[in-house]
């Protein structure tokens, strides 16, 4: 059986919520098992999703939001980091350099990509000429 560490950000949101659930899914139907560690600022939220390990964090523009990150990863062996939501993939994004060395994967592309809402990615994509927007 196929095993990983995974930390989701932001578990208590819907898309942390959602992102765990399908993973949970993913688990029932392959020969795999995860260990999930969930983190939210939420005292409310964390509860939310079905996750082995939940902390509370700090706010992503706390100063102690990343090393608090960074301690759970070590504690807990973590090997994918998945940052949601935007706000918290963009801190990530923007310190992979810190990840790097302990061997944490994240696919997450350059800070300047990752877009705060919806709006700003139409916008993107008008400009760029995206075929999927239609005339």
């Amino acid at each position: 059986m196929r095993s990983a560490r995974v930390l989701i950000t932001g578990v208590g949101g819907i898309g942390g919520v959602n992102f765990v659930n399908a993973l949970r899914l993913a688990e029932s139907q392959v020969d795999l098992r995860l260990y999930l560690v969930g983190t939210d600022h939420n005292p409310y939220y964390i509860h939310f999703a079905n996750v082995d390990a939940r902390y509370r964090t700090p706010r992503h523009d706390d100063p102690n939001f990343l090393s608090t990150i960074l301690d759970i990863i070590r504690k807990h062996g973590i090997e994918f980091l998945h940052p949601h939501p935007s706000v918290e993939a963009n801190v990530v994004a923007s310190n992979k350099g810190l990840l790097d060395p302990i061997n944490v994967r994240t696919y997450l592309p350059s800070p300047e990509s990752i877009a705060p809402d919806k709006a700003v990615i139409v916008d993107k994509m008008t400009r760029q000429v995206c075929p999927c927007l239609g005339p």
